[in-house]
């Protein structure tokens, strides 16, 4: 029958049993529906591409833009297209459909033909077919998206994979499909994995995969039962776990050097859980505190130290609390009641336990008595010597001095002198810089005679010894030295001198011949007389000969 004009159309359309509509291809306007059509779906606008929105299923989306495709062609490319959709019915219940669409001439108006779409709804039997068919392309889809390998099989015998399973074990996908899944694990571990099969064992489990090219390759695998075309089968991930054993491998490695450092460490070092009891030492800490291990693990860090200790300088947990580090030094008593002076480093881990590192400075506390006993005697043979000990700095400021100094040269106490230049105590400028110079050049100078002069400008004669001053790196920042006073010795020595003159004087000019000889007749003083007896000049000829005198 013609469909030529609009009540031929749609007394065409009620003779059919199935919904159907009758559309303008190019405006997509409805312009007629059967009784069948209007029994099922609601309609809401009079175009079609407004209804297939109102009705139409996300999944079926896809199925839907193919046969949109059918309202733009021309009729020579495409004129018939069908599709299965799932649409809502006006009951608003979900069903599958056959839509089937078809481009007819229109008569009346060539440049508008018409398109027929019926509907027709799709047996439980064809749902539940498609269903099976989509669960399984999402499946495969879910499967090859997988990181791991993964495979459905039947008592072991494989009847599908992923392209996961391929990377990894260098099968294809033709040659894993009936494969014994066991051939992929190592025979080690063939008869582990057997057992969860037969088990149905579901946790994962370490192996070892074997791949095509007969390599081998740490696995983990993870088993589960699942309903699958009607058979209860088994789906396996197989992950490839060598990066992770490789980290692991590295954590292993790193801890235990770790823990060689910490036993090898010259200082001891204790962790203590969030109670102070001590979890774990290095064998320094166990040498440091005289015990085994055995009776240091598990005890409170408290019980390394004694009662009167501890009232002294109690254990710090409110400071490490508060994220502070703590560094005391206690004193430890061995079991043998050896003396162990220690310094402790203590910090709050962000876990919650207690870190400490514990120094042995019993050496340093000896050293350090040492020093202290070597300043006091130092210092006290400063403060008790005779002779005046000195030390200024590289500008000649003076900076240190034995309390002698003080008496020596006049002044109240050693304070005064503190600070004053060199050029207050030196008579003579040249004198003064000799001594500098010889100091300079040589580093040091002994017995050099000075001439200084006290607060009120009286002469003092001295002898000085003095050497540059280093530090532990051999920098010079000063001059040290002794100022021995010979001013009495000095002015003995004149009035000797001017006694002898005197003497000699007398006995060259005496008339009497006058001389002394020692116990071996050695001519020890004579008058001038007395050497011109015997032929000589001058009493001084004579001095030491033994010449005998009897006639």
């Amino acid at each position: 029958m013609p469909l030529s004009t609009l009540h031929n159309i749609e007394e065409f359309i009620s003779h059919i049993t199935i919904p159907t509509v009758v559309c303008f291809q190019n405006s997509e306007k409805i312009i007629a529906k059967n009784i069948a059509f209007t029994s099922i779906f609601e309609l809401r606008d009079k175009f079609f591409t407004s209804f297939f929105k109102d009705v139409l299923h996300p999944e079926s989306e896809s199925a839907a833009s193919r046969f949109n495709l059918l309202f733009n062609s021309n009729g020579n490319v495409l004129n018939q297209v069908e599709e299965s959709m799932r649409l809502l019915s006006s009951l608003g219940e979900w069903f599958w459909y056959t839509v089937s669409g078809s481009i007819y001439n229109n008569s009346d108006n060539k440049a508008q033909n018409l398109i027929i779409i019926s509907f027709v709804r799709q047996s439980a039997d064809m749902n539940l077919e498609k269903l099976l068919v989509e669960s399984e392309q999402r499946f495969k889809a879910l499967a090859n998206a997988s990181f791991g390998g993964i495979a459905i099989h039947d008592k072991g015998v494989i009847i599908e994979a992923n392209q996961g399973l391929t990377a990894m074990t260098g099968f294809s996908y033709d040659e894993l499909i009936g494969m014994d899944g066991l051939l992929l694990i190592a025979p080690t571990h063939r008869h582990l994995a057997l057992q969860h099969i037969e088990s149905g064992y579901e946790e994962p489990y370490e192996a070892v995969g074997i791949r095509n090219d007969k390599s081998t390759f740490p696995l983990e695998v993870q088993g589960k039962q699942i309903p699958y075309k009607g058979k209860v089968l088994r789906v396996t991930e197989f992950r490839d776990i060598t990066q992770r054993k490789e980290y692991e491998k590295t954590i292993t490695d790193t801890e235990v050097k770790y823990k060689q450092i910490i036993d090898f460490a010259v200082d001891g070092f204790a962790i203590g859980n969030k109670e102070g009891v001590i979890i774990e030492v290095n064998n320094r800490l166990i040498e440091i505190s005289g015990k085994s291990r055995d009776q240091v693990l598990g005890k409170h860090l408290s019980t390394l130290f004694s009662d009167s200790m501890l009232s002294k300088r109690p254990l710090r947990f409110d400071l490490l609390n508060e994220g502070k580090t703590v560094v005391v030094e206690r004193e430890i008593i061995r079991p043998n009641g050896e003396q162990v002076f220690v310094e402790m480093h203590s910090k709050m881990m962000p876990d919650g336990t207690y870190q400490t590192i514990v120094r042995d400075q019993t050496e340093r506390e000896k050293a350090e008595r040492t020093v202290r006993h070597s300043e006091k005697l130092y210092r006290s043979i400063i403060e008790n010597i005779e002779d005046v000990y000195f030390r200024y700095d590289l500008d000649q400021y003076l900076v240190l001095l034995s309390p002698s100094g003080a008496i020596l040269f006049g002044y109240d106490s050693v304070q005064e002198m503190l600070g004053k230049h060199l050029d207050t105590f030196w008579t003579e400028v040249d004198e003064k810089q000799r001594f500098i110079d010889i100091i300079r050049n040589e580093g040091r100078v002994r017995n050099y005679r000075a001439t200084l002069r006290n607060r009120k400008g009286t002469i003092i004669n001295t002898f000085i010894s003095a050497s540059y001053t280093t530090d532990s790196s051999g920098e010079r920042y000063g001059v040290e030295g002794i100022i021995h006073d010979v001013t009495q010795r000095t002015r003995a020595q004149k009035s000797l001198e001017t006694e002898q003159f005197l003497m000699r004087n007398l006995m060259d000019n005496v008339v009497d011949q006058v001389y002394f000889k020692d116990k071996g007749s050695k001519f020890i003083r004579a008058s001038k007389n007395v050497a011109q007896r015997f032929g000589l000049k001058n009493s001084d000829e004579i001095m030491g000969k033994v010449i005998s005198t009897s006639s």
